[in-house]
């Protein structure tokens, strides 16, 4: 957890904070204060706080639904240039910000990452994008039920069947790497 002091003269500058976050950081005020000021970081802790077992939060799902949802809106909007340092439509970056967003289970910032890889690479987007569903699908066989890829039910599958698709995901992979 982390802590912001703030001169409230700063605000007058970047903007407040958009209150109709409910439960997450408002990280585009805190980009806009980044770009403006100086951060300075207190190595040391200037607030303890206690963890007990069973604690949580109600507002947990909400929590995680509202960062995907920022995500997911920053994935769309952002040029390749903001997001890469490159003015090109950078097929494989997406398609790795796509891989990285599932492993944090941030599914529709995933998704809308592997839409950029998809426009990025136009009509040669079939086999980088076939893997690529093949890879969100083996990260969601952590704990969710029902997981479909060409009409095989992934959670049915034992051991064996699915080492066998990801060796066959790693081959399609393998096809993904520039010559």
């Amino acid at each position: 957890m982390c802590t912001t002091l703030i001169n409230k003269s700063c605000f007058a500058q970047v903007g407040t904070f958009d209150t109709s976050l409910p439960t997450v950081q408002d990280l585009d005020m805190l980009l806009r204060l980044a770009i403006a000021f100086p951060f300075k970081r207190v190595p040391l802790p200037l607030l303890e706080s206690r963890q007990h077992p069973g604690q949580g939060s109600r507002a947990i799902s909400r929590h995680a639904r509202n960062v995907d949802e920022y995500l997911t809106g920053r994935v769309r909007t952002l040029t390749p240039l903001q997001l890469f340092g490159t003015e090109t439509a950078p097929g494989q970056e997406f398609l790795q910000m796509a891989l990285a967003f599932s492993t944090a289970r941030r599914h529709l910032a995933a998704a809308a990452a592997l839409d950029r890889a998809r426009d990025a690479w136009g009509q040669d987007s079939r086999l980088p994008l076939k893997a690529a569903k093949w890879r969100l699908a083996f990260n969601r066989l952590r704990g969710e039920p029902g997981t479909r890829v060409l009409g095989v039910d992934l959670t049915s599958l034992d051991s064996e069947g699915k080492r066998a698709l990801y060796r066959f995901y790693l081959r399609l992979r393998s096809k993904l790497r520039p010559s």
